[in-house]
C-alpha cells in the first residue's frame, strides 16, 4: 500500500516552493517522483528517520524553540517542517500510526508524552532528548513532577521513571528552549538558575573533591587547545567522559551540587559564574569566547586544590594576589598551620608543640631550618609534623575506624593535606628532593609514581587508592584493578602486585567503604560462577581434606567470610632464633604441637648473604627450610615421621602431583572455581591454592571441604570432621555450606570419570572407615619446591595424537557457566 500520486506531488510541490528548506530537504527534492509514488511504509519511516538525526540541534530539529517568528514550523508555512508535518499525519492515517511514530520512527516516546503531541504540533518545542537522543521528553512534564521540595532533585527520567543527573547536552537543549515556563513568566532555564540552582548547594556537605580531578583535566585540555589553536572537538569528548564516568552514577543532590558551584570572576567581585553553565559554554561557543571563565575556573581549582596549578599569563596575575602556586608565602603557611592548631584535640602533644612554636614567630618569614633543613629527625620542622601524623594514623588505626588520608579525608587529615598541596604547588617540595606530596603524606612509599600507569600518584583522587594489606610501600591504584577486570576473568585484581593477584577480604572491605563509589560494584572473585569438574578431581580433593583437616589448627575466632587469619597456624613465636656472629650460625629451637619430632638444633650459612636470604622467609617458609635440612642431616626425632605435621605434608605432597597432571583444561577451570558460602562468592580455588603452597594448610583444607559441599551437597567426610569430640559447635559450618549448597547442586557441572553414571556421587566418595585413603608415598620435599630449591612440574602438555584419550578429548569443559 502506498500514498497517492497526487499526495506525493503537493506535497513536492509545497517543499519546493517554501524559502525555509534545509540541505536534506534540498537533497530529497532531486528524487525522481516515480521513486516516491513507489515508496512503502517501511521506506517512508527510514526517509523521516533520517531526516530527524540529520538534522538535531539544527532550526529544523523538530523539537526547535526559537523567538523568531520564521521559525516557528507548526505556524509557519513557509518552513519545510510545517510541509513534512502534513505528510506525516497522512502517512500515519493511511498505516495506522500516530503521527509522533512516523516523526520520530526510532525514538523512545511515553504514552503520557504523546498524549500531549495529537494535533498540538506547537507542544514539540516543549521535547528535549535526552544524553543518548534515544528518548524525548516533555518539559513541562517534568516541572510537574517536581514539588516545591524537589528543587535539589532536578534532573532527566529514564525509561523507567527513575531520576538521573542532567547531562549537558539536555541541558544545552533546555538552554536553547525560549518558550516559558508553566510556573511563571520565565523561560524554563532562567526559571532554573533563579529557583533551582540557588539551592542545589544547601546544604552543603557533600564532599566533591574527587571531581576536582576530572574538571582540572578539562581546564588543562582548554588552555592546550587555546594556545595550540587546535579544534574544540576534543576538549567537548573530554567534557561528555566526565559526565559519563563521575556524573551519571551519582545521586541528582550530589550532581547538582556539584554543578551548582559558584565561580567567582577574581577580576571582578560583582560577576559570579555558575559551574554548570562554564560547562555547557564549552559545547555552546568558541574557545576564546569563554577565556574569562576558563580563567575563574583555573583559580577556584587551584583554592580547592593548590597543587593543581594551570600555566596562563591571566592566571598567573590572579595567582599572584592570592598568593597561590609559586607566590606562596611563609605567612601564608603560619595561617594554615594555625588552622591545625584550633584542631587540638586531634593532634598529639608532640605535633602541637611544633605548632605553637610556628605561631609564636614574629612577622618575619619562617626561618629554613623550621621547614626542611636537617635531618627527618628534626623534630622542628615540617617534614617532621608530617612524620608524626603519620606515624599517629598507623597507631590509632583500627579495621573499623582507620586514620589514613587513604580512608579519612575529612576533619583533621583534610588540613594536613591542603598544607602539603600548597608545599607542592609552591614548588618546595620539588626542591627539596620530594617529587610528590603523597611522600610527605605517606612517607613509606616507596617512589612517587604508580609504576602500573606512570602517573604521580597525586595525579588521581585519594579515593581511587587502597593500602594493600601487608605492604605500606605501595599503593593498589583502584583504576588499575578497574582497567585489567575483563582481562582477568572478570576478578578486580590488585594490578600493582607483582604478580596480580585477587583483592585480600580487608582490602576489599576498604574499597567498598572508602573509595569512590565507582569502584564499588566491582566484585572481588566471580559472583556464582561453577566450572565442570571431573569427578576424579573431586575424588582427590575429598581424600585430601579427609586426611589434611585439623581443628587444633585453626584458630577459635575463625570466620570464614573474614579470610585467612594470619596466625592460623604458625604464629612468629613458634620458631626462637639465635644468630651465632662468628661462626655464621643460627641455632634454633621449633615449639608447636604440629612439629614437636623435631628438636633443638643449629643451621650454618656459607655467607652472610644467605643467612639475610633465610631472614626474609616468613615464619612458614622457615620453618619448611629446617625441616628440609633436618630431613637431609638426620637431625630428626624418631618420632617426626608420625609426627601430624609430616602427614599432612604428605597428603599435599600427593595432592600437588595430581593437580600438575591434571590436563590444562580442567586444571583451568579448577584454579577458577569459586568457592560459595552463605550464598556469597568468598574465595577462588587458585586464591587458596597459591601455586601448590597455600598459607595455612588447616585453612586451605577447610576452603577445600566447602568447595566439595558446592558440588556434592550430601557429602560426608571422615567422623573428625564431621563430629569433632571437643567442640560440637565446630562443624556448624558444615551445616550452613550443606544448606546453602543445595541451591547450587547440578549434576551436569561433574563429569563423572570414576563410576557408574547411575550411581549417586555424594555416596560414592563419602568416606568409609573400611577403605580409608592411602597417602603412603615417598615424600618429595615440597619444602624445598616452595623455596625455589626444585622446580614445580612443568604446567605445558602436548596433546599429540595417540597421547591423549580420545574419549577425554571428547569431554565438554566449558567454563564460566553460572549457577545463580
Amino acid at each position: 500500500m502506498t500514498l497517492e500520486k497526487e499526495r506525493i506531488q503537493v506535497f513536492v510541490h509545497d517543499l519546493e516552493t517554501c524559502n525555509f528548506k534545509s540541505d536534506f530537504d534540498s537533497g530529497f527534492l532531486t528524487t525522481p517522483l516515480q521513486s516516491l509514488y513507489a515508496y512503502n511504509k517501511n521506506k517512508w519511516l527510514s526517509i523521516f528517520q533520517e531526516r530527524q538525526k540529520t538534522l538535531l540541534g539544527s532550526s529544523y530539529d523538530w523539537t526547535h524553540s526559537s523567538l523568531d517568528p520564521k521559525e516557528h514550523w507548526s505556524l509557519y508555512q513557509d518552513h519545510a517542517n510545517y510541509h513534512w508535518y502534513a505528510l506525516a499525519k497522512v502517512i500515519a492515517e493511511l498505516y495506522q500510526l500516530s503521527v509522533t511514530d512516523v516523526i520520530f520512527p526510532s525514538i523512545e516516546i511515553s504514552n503520557k508524552v504523546k498524549l500531549g503531541l495529537i494535533d498540538r504540533p506547537k507542544n514539540y518545542e516543549d521535547l528535549y532528548y535526552n544524553d543518548s537522543y534515544t528518548r524525548l521528553m516533555s518539559l513541562s512534564l517534568i516541572f510537574k513532577r517536581l514539588s516545591e521540595d524537589d528543587f535539589q532533585q532536578f534532573g532527566s527520567y529514564n525509561q523507567k521513571g527513575e531520576l538521573y543527573p542532567l547531562s549537558f547536552d539536555e541541558a544545552i537543549q533546555i538552554q536553547n528552549k525560549t518558550q516559558l515556563s508553566i510556573r511563571s513568566e520565565k523561560t524554563y532555564w532562567q526559571e532554573i538558575c533563579d529557583k533551582h540552582i540557588p539551592n542545589w548547594t544547601n546544604p552543603s556537605n557533600f564532599y566533591i573533591d574527587d571531581l576536582i580531578y576530572p574538571l582540572f583535566n578539562l581546564v588543562q585540555a582548554y588552555f592546550k587547545a587555546l594556545e595550540d589553536e587546535t579544534s574544540s572537538d576534543g576538549i567537548r569528548n573530554l567534557l561528555q567522559l566526565m559526565y559519563e564516568d563521575e556524573l551519571k552514577s551519582l545521586k541528582n543532590v550530589e550532581a547538582n551540587y556539584f554543578y551548582g558551584q559558584k565561580i567567582p570572576n577574581f577580576d571582578h567581585k560583582e560577576i559570579t559564574y555558575v559551574l554548570i553553565e562554564i560547562l555547557t559554554d564549552i559545547k555552546r561557543y568558541q574557545l576564546d569566547e569563554i577565556l574569562p571563565k576558563m580563567v575563574a575556573l583555573a583559580v577556584w581549582i587551584t583554592e580547592k586544590n593548590p597543587a593543581m596549578l594551570t600555566e596562563h599569563p591571566d592566571v598567573d596575575l590572579i595567582y599572584k594576589r592570592k598568593e597561590l602556586g609559586p607566590y606562596f608565602t611563609r605567612e601564608k603557611l603560619r595561617s594554615e598551620l594555625y588552622i591545625l592548631q584550633r584542631s587540638r584535640k586531634s593532634l598529639e602533644d608532640e605535633e602541637m608543640s611544633m605548632i605553637e612554636e610556628l605561631i609564636k614567630l614574629s612577622n618575619s618569614d619562617i626561618p629554613d631550618s623550621m621547614l626542611f633543613k636537617g635531618s627527618k629527625s628534626n623534630s622542628n620542622s615540617i617534614q617532621a609534623l608530617f612524620l608524626n601524623r603519620d606515624a599517629y594514623n598507623k597507631t590509632h588505626s583500627s579495621p573499623d575506624h582507620p586514620c589514613e588520608y587513604l580512608y579519612q579525608r575529612r576533619g583533621i587529615n583534610q588540613q594536613f593535606i591542603r598544607i602539603a598541596q600548597y608545599l607542592q604547588g609552591s614548588g618546595f617540595l620539588e626542591q627539596q628532593g620530594i617529587e610528590d606530596y603523597f611522600l610527605l603524606l605517606m612517607p613509606t612509599l616507596k617512589t612517587s609514581f604508580d609504576p602500573v600507569s606512570g602517573e604521580f600518584w597525586s595525579t588521581r583522587p585519594f579515593s581511587h587508592y587502597v593500602w594493600p594489606e601487608n605492604d605500606r610501600t605501595y599503593l593498589i591504584g583502584l583504576f588499575n584493578s578497574a582497567n585489567n577486570y575483563a582481562a582477568e576473568n572478570n576478578c578486580f585484581y590488585n594490578a600493582n602486585a607483582v604478580p596480580r593477584r585477587a583483592l585480600t577480604v580487608k582490602e576489599y572491605k576498604h574499597v567498598k567503604s572508602y573509595a569512590a563509589k565507582k569502584f564499588a560494584h566491582f566484585p572481588r572473585v566471580p559472583e556464582h560462577i561453577m566450572y565442570r569438574l571431573r569427578a576424579s578431581t573431586l575424588q582427590s580433593l575429598v581424600n585430601l581434606v579427609n586426611e589434611t583437616f585439623d581443628y587444633s589448627g585453626l584458630e577459635d575466632n575463625y570466620h570464614l567470610k573474614e579470610g585467612i587469619p594470619n596466625n592460623s597456624q604458625l604464629n612468629s613465636k613458634c620458631i626462637y632464633f639465635k644468630r651465632i656472629i662468628e661462626r655464621n650460625t643460627v641455632v634454633y629451637k621449633v615449639r608447636d604441637s604440629w612439629v614437636n619430632g623435631i628438636r633443638e638444633g643449629e643451621i650454618s650459612f656459607d655467607s652472610i648473604e644467605a643467612f639475610k636470604e633465610f631472614s626474609n622467609f616468613n615464619t612458614y617458609q622457615k620453618l619448611h627450610y629446617i625441616l628440609d635440612i633436618t630431613s637431609n642431616n638426620h637431625h630428626t626425632h624418631p618420632d617426626y615421621s608420625k609426627s601430624r605435621f609430616h602427614e599432612i605434608c604428605k597428603a599435599y605432597t600427593k595432592f600437588r602431583e595430581f593437580y600438575y597432571e591434571l590436563p590444562n583444561g580442567e586444571r583451568e577451570n579448577l584454579n577458577k572455581v569459586a568457592i560459595i558460602f552463605h550464598n556469597d562468592t568468598v574465595r577462588m580455588f587458585s586464591e587458596i591454592w597459591l601455586g601448590g603452597n597455600p598459607k595455612c594448610l588447616a585453612s586451605a583444607s577447610k576452603w577445600f571441604a566447602i568447595l566439595i559441599l558446592n558440588y556434592l551437597p550430601n557429602l560426608k567426610f571422615c567422623k573428625y570432621i564431621e563430629n569433632y569430640p571437643k567442640d560440637p559447635t565446630k562443624t556448624l559450618y558444615l551445616v550452613d555450606a550443606r544448606k546453602n549448597s543445595q541451591n547450587l547442586y547440578r549434576k551436569d557441572m561433574i563429569i563423572n570419570d570414576i563410576c557408574d553414571p547411575e550411581k549417586d556421587l555424594n555416596e560414592v566418595l563419602t568416606y568409609r572407615e573400611s577403605n580409608g585413603t592411602d597417602l603412603a608415598g615417598t615424600v618429595i620435599s615440597w619444602v624445598s619446591w616452595s623455596l625455589g630449591i626444585f622446580s614445580p612440574p612443568q604446567e605445558t602438555y602436548t596433546d599429540s595424537p595417540g597421547e591423549t584419550d580420545t574419549e577425554e578429548e571428547s569431554v565438554d569443559l566449558t567454563p564460566n557457566v553460572s549457577c545463580k
